[in-house]
């Protein structure tokens, strides 16, 4: 069951007004993975790339911020994660009509992430560990 309630209870840094003065002319993408080690770091890459980053821990955390935020170009999502996944964050986002169009690049180590992106619907998947030159190229390439 796909769950689109926005719950409140996580706190907000970015407020929208923020966000719209930093991504002034930039594209704006969104990392959403539970690894905030990983998140960190493709942060750092995005950044250094040009694009404004924003990150969340998991789906219904995205959620949250894309609530008080404008709605970035490209979301790349974690498949496995607490409290909502990405199938699911998927699912919701594709639901509504704010949100439907963002492109949405999925990734899992899990073996069958490529046929699980296909049955969603995604704009592409990456298998984990994966490449971030290859990371780089895909995402240049949605947001292109």
């Amino acid at each position: 069951m796909t769950r689109c309630v926005t719950t409140g209870i996580v706190s907000l840094t970015v407020p929208f007004m923020d966000n719209a003065i930093a991504a002034a002319g930039r594209p704006t993408i969104m990392i959403v993975d539970n690894d905030l080690l990983l998140s960190s770091l493709l942060e750092a890459v995005f950044k250094d790339e040009g694009l404004h980053v924003l990150t969340s821990a998991n789906g219904q955390e995205a959620l949250d911020l894309l609530g008080t935020v404008k709605a970035p170009q490209l979301i790349l999502s974690d498949m496995n994660m607490p409290v909502m996944g990405g199938a699911e964050l998927f699912k919701c986002l594709k639901s509504k009509l704010a949100t439907k169009n963002i492109p949405i690049i999925l990734s899992s180590a899990l073996e069958d992430i490529e046929v699980t992106s296909q049955e969603l619907g995604a704009s592409a998947c990456l298998k984990k560990p994966y490449d971030l030159e290859a990371l780089t190229n895909l995402v240049k390439k949605h947001l292109n």
